[in-house]
């Protein structure tokens, strides 16, 4: 076209290849770089198509060349000419001239944008374009991104239930804490506890007093925090020597932890142990057996062989079998406890030491090498972690001294009695059992 005008000097006489001709050519009007851009755009169609596009002739408001990619169906080619090269074309054969590429320059830019695999002019500079061009010119990225936001969204997904939980067990705790206040209130004589009892009401009173109020469903129904509590008082029951409030307690504790936890849990294995306990404080030793049996059993199933905690369930089942004469069964599984334990953090110090100065007992005068060796580490052990004047490194003395007496190694013995003895009366008084047990001790050395 010459510059200034669309047509030649002839008149009626258009300069345009019909098929390619841009709708102002068509319809006369004047002709811009915009038209050459709509001729390429054409060209470009019947490339990827592999026929031309429809007529520039129509009525502008007419013009629906539609994307190249919705022509190329059957042809294989669609899913690649889908994207880009549609909106690179639909931009350049626009009907409005002001609406297609404003320069050659522009166009060619796009195509070489696409080429590159880059975000082109044609389509918005969304994220998910940007996205999706840069996994086209890096397909291994896509794997590692989607592993990144499989594993961010199980994060949040654990952080979520995280915190779900850390709310549920501070509003337990809160209620716990109400259940205490209101339980050790009730020696006020002008709250509605006890009115007649008041100022000189007991320990063991208030918890008999919590505990009915605890089973008339005064808490609600949260049953994991009324076995919680349950399993505290029993506790504090059984240190009371009230141990068939305390097994009563205990009981209760575990029906409801069965049902929430199943037969196989921790908490369910902790308070068949401690049932165990207080039925052989109180001489029932059958009954005593068959739960010492079932948490040994039910922490082999939960726990892998060395844990600390199936540790536990031995030692307590070896003391078991201690006291009802079988020494094999309870050197065996002492044994096992004392091994497992020497693994543990000092978390663990004192069941550790516990079990050391059980498995001398059982032993006697058997292994008496080993047995010392292992009743000076837990010597040292509760010098360390519990302190010199704690009673438990009384224990560990009483003990290292008993075996030390049957080596024959009297002076040392004497020795560590006397530091046991000491620690005793300080800590626990004069007529207290294990004071008292120590001076029988050093009553047979000499």
């Amino acid at each position: 076209a010459f510059p200034g005008g669309s047509t030649l000097t002839r008149t009626g006489i258009t300069l345009l290849t019909p098929m390619y001709g841009s709708p102002e050519q068509h319809s006369g009007n004047p002709v811009t770089t915009a038209s050459d851009i709509y001729q390429v755009g054409g060209v470009l169609y019947e490339l990827l198509v592999g026929k031309p596009a429809p007529s520039g002739a129509l009525e502008s408001t007419q013009i629906d060349n539609g994307p190249p990619s919705r022509a190329a169906r059957g042809t294989g080619r669609r899913s690649e000419i889908k994207g880009d090269l549609d909106a690179i074309v639909a931009k350049a054969m626009q009907a409005d001239p002001n609406m297609r590429y404003g320069s050659a320059t522009g166009m060619v830019f796009d195509l070489e944008q696409y080429l590159a695999g880059r975000p082109i002019l044609a389509r918005p500079d969304t994220l998910s374009h940007r996205f999706y061009r840069l996994i086209r010119r890096r397909p291994l990225l896509l794997p590692a991104v989607l592993a990144v936001i499989v594993v961010t969204a199980g994060y949040i997904v654990v952080l979520n239930n995280h915190n779900k939980e850390i709310q549920v067990e501070q509003e337990r705790t809160a209620a716990a804490q109400a259940f205490m206040i209101d339980l050790l209130g009730s020696a006020n004589p002008y709250g509605p506890s006890d009115r007649d009892r008041g100022k000189d009401m007991l320990v063991v009173d208030a918890l008999d007093i919590g505990l009915e109020r605890l089973r008339s469903d005064e808490y609600g129904e949260d049953y994991h925090l009324r076995a919680a509590i349950l399993t505290s008082i029993g506790e504090v029951y059984g240190k009371l020597d009230r141990h068939q409030a305390a097994i009563q307690t205990r009981l209760e504790a575990l029906a409801l932890e069965r049902e929430l936890y199943g037969n196989v849990s921790e908490p369910v294995i902790l308070n068949l142990r401690a049932l165990a306990h207080q039925f052989r404080t109180v001489g029932d030793y059958d009954e005593a057996g068959q739960y010492y049996a079932e948490q040994l059993v039910a922490a082999q199933e939960l726990y892998r062989p060395g844990d600390p905690q199936l540790a536990l369930a031995e030692s307590a089942s070896g003391l078991y079998a201690h006291r009802r004469g079988d020494k094999e069964r309870a050197t065996e599984l002492l044994e096992a406890a004392v091994a497992a334990l020497g693994n543990a953090s000092n978390d663990y110090a004192i069941d550790r030491i516990d079990s050391v100065v059980t498995l001398a007992r059982v032993r006697g005068e058997t292994s008496l090498g080993s047995t010392l060796e292992m009743l000076s580490e837990a010597t040292n052990l509760a010098d360390e972690v519990l302190g010199a004047l704690s009673p438990m490194a009384g224990l560990a003395r009483t003990q290292y001294a008993t075996s030390l007496t049957l080596d024959r190694d009297f002076e040392t013995a004497e020795t560590l009695f006397f530091e046991a003895i000491d620690i005793y009366e300080t800590r626990l008084g004069r007529d207290h059992g294990a004071t008292l047990i120590a001076l029988l001790n050093l009553g047979r050395l000499y």
